[in-house]
């Protein structure tokens, strides 16, 4: 699989003059930078800041840009989380569907709009990222449909993915082969909620679920299931904790009760939310 997206990534290099790699410093988008970085210097790197990417990713950029002498290109989300929160509601409370304005919104604002900015102001004409099939049903079907190699009529470049059909297995052995580093989350293991995770099927699709770099405030995972939101309240607690004062809590509560029970009866009272939090903070593990 290596020396497949090698090859892939050599000969989209010789065709095109602007290369950019998309990089979140998570494991899959590491596993490519450090890949299209042994075929050629000749690249920048595209980094969405969106504010609140996990304490690490932003000491392992600094590191990286660094060592690995690379060019990187930074956007800011043209509105924060909070203000998307507040203007859209919380993602995934509604439904984790693309479909749900708040998930679009988070999506559009954080990711799509500073990228497409990003571009036109680069004139970058060949873009590398870290997508994967198997991360989900959804880029299961897109990478089927569209390829590892496609035009992106939106974003108007030729865009390509060199580890589409890596399983999560083979980004680790593949970092672990070349010691590249990655941010610490990834050790901060929960229960099956682990580095190389475990696979099950998803509308008759192979998919991993392992622990995922990204936004410490997303919440698109909370009908999935708990493993997110206990991974946070474990490692990185104060960042919980603002989550669930700044709405979650009684968010969650509000969908889970129904509007029933003494939580929601007198869940606005500073009081009541501390208690619970404190004492039966599981439950606001998932929806």
């Amino acid at each position: 699989m290596e020396k497949e997206a090698l090859k892939l990534i050599e000969k989209q290099i010789n065709k095109y003059n602007r290369p950019v790699v998309a990089c979140s410093w998570g494991k899959d988008s590491l596993t490519v930078l450090h890949l299209v970085k042994r075929v050629t210097d000749n690249f920048d790197v595209l980094w969405n800041n969106t504010g609140v990417h996990y304490p690490s990713v932003y000491k392992l950029k600094k590191r990286l840009e660094k060592e690995w002498n690379l060019n990187v290109i930074e956007t800011r989300y043209a509105k924060s989380f909070w203000e998307i929160v507040e203007e859209y509601g919380w993602p995934g409370i509604n439904s984790s569907d693309r479909s749900d304005s708040a998930n679009s919104a988070c999506c559009y604002y954080i990711k799509k709009k500073p990228t497409k900015k990003a571009i036109k102001n680069n004139k970058w004409d060949v873009y590398f990222d870290g997508l994967t099939a198997y991360e989900s049903n959804r880029r299961w079907l897109n990478l089927n449909d569209y390829g590892l190699v496609h035009d992106h009529k939106g974003f108007g470049l030729r865009k390509v993915h060199p580890v589409g059909f890596w399983r999560v297995n083979d980004i680790w052995d593949y970092i672990e082969k070349h010691n590249i580093p990655y941010p610490d989350l990834y050790d901060k293991e929960v229960d099956n909620w682990t580095r190389r995770g475990y696979e099950e099927e998803v509308c008759g699709h192979k998919t991993d679920r392992a622990i995922r770099n990204g936004c410490w405030t997303c919440t698109l995972g909370l009908k999935m299931g708990d493993f997110k939101m206990k991974h946070l309240r474990k490692y990185y607690p104060q960042l919980w904790k603002t989550l669930m004062e700044r709405g979650l809590a009684k968010e969650i509560a509000k969908v889970k009760l129904g509007g029933q029970g003494s939580l929601v009866d007198g869940y606005f009272t500073e009081e009541s939310q501390n208690y619970w939090l404190e004492n039966r903070p599981c439950f606001f593990d998932e929806l």
